[in-house]
């Protein structure tokens, strides 16, 4: 065990060039896409989900940036068992960051991202036949952590690997209004690709 926390005081320990200046200005963004089929009895239930998350952000101090951003995903899923049954929705997500890179060594190293965001959408439903439409509201706040690569001065890659949050959401029907508050840890469960650009 002190063998482990001497290999991390090494990597912590080596020079870093990787910086975020103060006043560099931050544009790029997040885009992910999923797809998966499940076998249920008598029949099979696929899904998919496409999310892009451009932002904009200026640094405030040496590898501390704050920044403003704006998700969309569009979701999409059907289920043959018996009987048939499908239903896709629209999100938007816009929401405020702050973001803090630790250089580990060199022009790679890790991050920690604090986010809020407030959110809207609809999605609707057919269940043999029979249609239906759901309005959803959400108000969130996520810590997540991740990886960095810059490879050049200008361009630096991310990593997200998930993270822990809390959602408090709101869904709207023709019939009725319901809420409900949730948190979750999503560590090593999804993963998401970003690119910045530095000016």
């Amino acid at each position: 065990m002190k063998k482990c926390y001497v290999f991390v005081l090494l990597l912590l320990s080596i020079g870093a060039t990787a910086q975020i200046n103060p006043s560099d200005i931050l544009v790029g963004g997040n885009i992910g896409f999923s797809t998966a089929k499940y076998l249920i009895t008598e029949g099979e239930q696929k899904q998919s989900n496409f999310t892009v998350t451009p932002r904009v952000s200026v640094a405030v101090a040496h590898n501390w940036v704050l920044g403003l951003q704006f998700g969309y995903s569009h979701n999409k899923s059907s289920a043959n068992a018996g009987t048939n049954s499908s239903s896709q929705g629209s999100f938007f997500t816009p929401g405020i960051f702050v973001k803090h890179l630790m250089p580990i060594k060199g022009d790679f190293g890790w991050f920690a991202q604090m986010e809020g965001s407030y959110g809207w959408g609809t999605q609707k439903a057919n269940y043999n036949g029979a249609s239906s439409q759901q309005k959803n509201y959400t108000t969130a706040a996520t810590l997540k952590p991740g990886l960095y690569y810059k490879p050049t001065s200008s361009v630096l890659l991310f990593l997200d690997a998930g993270g822990a949050g809390y959602v408090h959401l709101v869904s709207k029907t023709n019939l009725e209004k319901s809420s409900s508050d949730a948190f979750s840890i999503t560590l090593f469960q999804n993963f998401v690709f970003g690119l910045d650009f530095i000016f």
